[in-house]
Formats: C-alpha cells, sequence, structure tokens
C-alpha cells in the first residue's frame, strides 16, 4: 500500500510542478513582451523627435530607398511584413518541434531511470515525479501554443495571395502624373499601432455612464473629446479626454419621439456655422438639431426619412443617407425636400444605384463617398455626377484584400485615402483610389476581444493629431489607433 501511496503523490507534485513552470515562462514571455514594447515606444518617441528636426532629409532618404528597392525588386513594405509573418511562423514551428523532442527525450530518459530503480521506493517515487513533471509540461505547453500554431499555418495559405507582390520592371517604363501621386501617398500614408487604446466603454453591456451599447457613429472635437451615437442606449453621449465616464447631451429618457427622447441613433456631425450637433434619429425617421447640449433647445431638421449617414460639406449643406429609398440627399439651408446627389434610382448594383447606403463622407471638392452595405462596396459620387465610380470592394462579400462584407464607417484622409469599416470581417481597410485591392490597418488577428482585434467595427474617426478612432460594436467600445 505504501508503495503505491508513494507512487501516486510522485505522480501528482510531479504533475503540479510541470504545470507551474509553464506558467512561470508564460510570466517571463509577458515581462519579456512588455520590455520590448516600452523600447519600441523609446524608439518611437526618438523617431519623432528626429522627424520633428529633419523630416525633409528623412523624406528624401526614404524616397531614394524605396525606389532603389523597388527599382531592382528588393524590399517592400509586403515583402518586409512576408518575411516577419514567416519567420514568426517557423519560430513557432521550431519552438513546437523542439520542445516535442525535448520532452520525448526526457520520457525515455525518466522511463529508463524507472526502470533501474524499481527496486528502490524512494527512487522510483523520484522518477515518477520527475516523469510527471515532464508531461505536465508538454501537456500545457500543447494546450496554449498548439491553437496558435495552427492559425498560424492556416493563415499563411489564405494570405499567400494578398500579401506578397511581385513588382515588373518595364523595358520602357512611362511614368504619368497618376503613378507619380500614387507613389509619393504610398510614401507618406500614415501607419497605425496595431494595439488599441479604450477611450470609451468596455465596461460590459449596458446604460450606466461607463458602459455602451453597440456604439455606432463618433465624432472627435479639437479637445479629443469623443461625442458617440450610443445605438442601444438611444442617447449621445460625450466622453471627455481620458475620462472615465461619459455625459448624456441628447436622449437618454427612454426610447420614445418626444423631444427630448431619441429611438436608436445612428450618427452624430458637428455644425460650426452654427455651434450644434447633428444627429441621425433612425427610428423616429428624422434629422434633428441640438445647440448648446441643451436638450430643451433642439430643431427637427428632416422628418420622414429612413435617415443613417451624415455629413456636412464646408458650406454648411448636410448630407443625409437614406437607406430606404437606396439614396443620398443635401439640404442646404431652409431647404425642405433635399435634392438628390447620389441613388435614388431604385435597389440595385448599378453604377447608378445603391442598395442600403449606410455611412458617408464629403471631402473638401465636394466628391461623395457612400457605403453601400449591401453591395460590399464603396462609391465615390463627384460633384453633379449621374453615377457613381467603385473605390472599395464591389467584388461581392468575403475576405480577400478585394473585397469587403457590409461596409460601414467611411472616412478619407488629406492624401485621399479611403479608410472602411469592414463590419463583417472585424477590421479596418484601406484603399486608393484606382487600387485593385485594398490593406489591413486595423485588425489583423481576425474577430475578438483582445486589443489588437475587433467585434464587428461601425463609426470611424480622425483626431486632429490624424489618430484613428474606432467603434467597436459588438465589444462596446471606441478604441484609439495611434499614428506613428
Amino acid at each position: 500500500m505504501f508503495p503505491f501511496l508513494l507512487t501516486a503523490g510522485s505522480i501528482i507534485v510531479g504533475a503540479i510542478f510541470g504545470w507551474k513552470i509553464v506558467g512561470i515562462a508564460d510570466n517571463a514571455q509577458r515581462d519579456a513582451t512588455s520590455v520590448a514594447q516600452q523600447a519600441v515606444n523609446v524608439v518611437d518617441n526618438a523617431r519623432r523627435d528626429v522627424a520633428s528636426i529633419g523630416q525633409q532629409i528623412i523624406n528624401i532618404t526614404d524616397d531614394f530607398v524605396r525606389g532603389v528597392a523597388q527599382n531592382v525588386n528588393l524590399i517592400t513594405d509586403a515583402s518586409v511584413w512576408s518575411v516577419m509573418t514567416l519567420t514568426n511562423r517557423v519560430t513557432i514551428i521550431m519552438y513546437m518541434l523542439a520542445a516535442t523532442a525535448l520532452g520525448l527525450m526526457t520520457v525515455c530518459a525518466l522511463g529508463f531511470l524507472l526502470y533501474l530503480s524499481h527496486f528502490s521506493p524512494c527512487l522510483q517515487a523520484i522518477a515518477w515525479t520527475l516523469m510527471a513533471a515532464a508531461c505536465s509540461f508538454m501537456f500545457r505547453m500543447y494546450v496554449q501554443h498548439s491553437r496558435i500554431c495552427w492559425h498560424m499555418i492556416k493563415d499563411s495559405f489564405q494570405s499567400n495571395h494578398s500579401t506578397i507582390s511581385t513588382p515588373t520592371i518595364s523595358k520602357n517604363p512611362i511614368t504619368t502624373q497618376s503613378q507619380v501621386k500614387q507613389k509619393q501617398i504610398q510614401t507618406k500614408k500614415n501607419h497605425y499601432k496595431q494595439f488599441g487604446i479604450t477611450v470609451a466603454g468596455r465596461n460590459g453591456h449596458g446604460e450606466k455612464f461607463n458602459q455602451l451599447c453597440y456604439p455606432e457613429g463618433i465624432f472627435i472635437d479639437n479637445d479629443k473629446s469623443i461625442y458617440i451615437a450610443d445605438f442601444g442606449n438611444d442617447r449621445i453621449v460625450k466622453w471627455k479626454f481620458n475620462s472615465r465616464i461619459g455625459q448624456v447631451i441628447a436622449g437618454g429618457n427612454g426610447r420614445g419621439n418626444q423631444i427630448n427622447q431619441l429611438d436608436c441613433p445612428t450618427n452624430i456631425i458637428f455644425d460650426k456655422e452654427n455651434n450644434s450637433f447633428i444627429i441621425s434619429d433612425l427610428w423616429n425617421g428624422r434629422v434633428i438639431r441640438y445647440f448648446d447640449e441643451n436638450q430643451t433647445n433642439q430643431q427637427i431638421l428632416i422628418s420622414n426619412i429612413s435617415c443613417h449617414g451624415l455629413t456636412i460639406d464646408k458650406s454648411g449643406s448636410i448630407y443625409v443617407s437614406d437607406w430606404g429609398n437606396h439614396e443620398v440627399r443635401r439640404w442646404k439651408q431652409e431647404d425642405k425636400k433635399g435634392e438628390l446627389v447620389a441613388g435614388g434610382n431604385g435597389k440595385g448594383n448599378h453604377l447608378n444605384q445603391l442598395n442600403c447606403p449606410t455611412y458617408i463622407f464629403i471631402d473638401k471638392d465636394y466628391s461623395l463617398y457612400i457605403s453601400d452595405r449591401d453591395n460590399h462596396r464603396v462609391m465615390k459620387w463627384k460633384k453633379d455626377a449621374k453615377e457613381g465610380i467603385i473605390v472599395a470592394g464591389g467584388n461581392s462579400n468575403g475576405n480577400s484584400l478585394e473585397q469587403l462584407d457590409h461596409p460601414h464607417g467611411v472616412i478619407v484622409d488629406h492624401l485621399g485615402q479611403i479608410y472602411v469599416a469592414d463590419y463583417e470581417n472585424h477590421r479596418v481597410m484601406r484603399w486608393c483610389e484606382g487600387d485593385e485591392e485594398g490593406e489591413i490597418v486595423i485588425g489583423q488577428n481576425g474577430k475578438g476581444n483582445q486589443s489588437n482585434q475587433l467585434i464587428n467595427p461601425k463609426g470611424l474617426s480622425f483626431d486632429n493629431e490624424e489618430n484613428l478612432y474606432v467603434a467597436d460594436c459588438n465589444y462596446d467600445q471606441i478604441q484609439k489607433y495611434e499614428k506613428f
């Protein structure tokens, strides 16, 4: 009886010991990651300091290096990323193989020790303890790392067609003005940290002042306060910079159609000329103007409309997407009906049609960008155009780099690059007009609730430093992605 109890106790102690070893290793890995991230931040800060002193020198150097690399078919951003990704995959696979070989060798050695020591209960207890520790170590290592390894191997097959491109060199190259502009955009385009900072919400799904419920449209003012269309809570909330709770500035009095109520608001914009907020009150079928955050001082601008997206041009005209009538209209001051500026030819996928337009954006040239949700594309309608052009997606729904799946938020930066909240693909894409494929800006790690993941993103916005904000709708939070 005593040898049996000794053996069983040895196995239990060894298993616990092996399990703890992996935990200690994980903590060490987290510490190393934290140190590495701090080092990256130091490098980023140093780079910003250098850039502020000699930005022109850096730009000239970047252009020279990129030009040489592209002309001799050496290094591009895509190839660098591919090599880094491949390196990570190989590292994990080699780690798994090495750990497996080490574990098997350890088990064999301990088994041999157990064989030699079967006449001594003490040696048996030691051998059983060490063997149980080795087996426990291997088991926990596989539980924690096999899923990561599998996803990385799977991703390598899914992304081969989209992340690697082979440059070609023409014998008689002809550089057009659009190609020069494209090269300048590629050189100057913004890059964003992949780990977001939660600036509103992320305290569960609810209606408390520190919670959100399916946030949609967002607006960032010059003080970096965030105004949020809190869809599920029937209210507009303002989160001041670095605040932990929000402040209700419209609605929040239950769902309804009274003067102090909203019913599933989807968007909010700011009218500088009138110092007021414009709100899309979806299920009440109206667009409302609020003055000075005073809920008793409001004005119904538009009624009887399936309003969703809002935008305002530099002359103060308001544009509203009517997803029920598959069109976008513009309202100037004192307009009663509004002027049709996009769609209006019935539901469809032709260039003069839309299918449930949601978010919209107007640029300085009065070109209108429309998330044509159920056509899985973004359309650009130039001023006074009779039909639009496809600037993103338009290849049915899917998750390749040339596809979108029910796009929502859309904004355009100062370079004319188009950012799209790819709702069902849980990512933010960036497209340049004329490109056949977009690139993933945020959300390269699939659906999830980690700081480098999204769950059904909707509204998008920039602050005055060009940091990117995303309404992570189904995780009830607003994420900020810093430009670097």
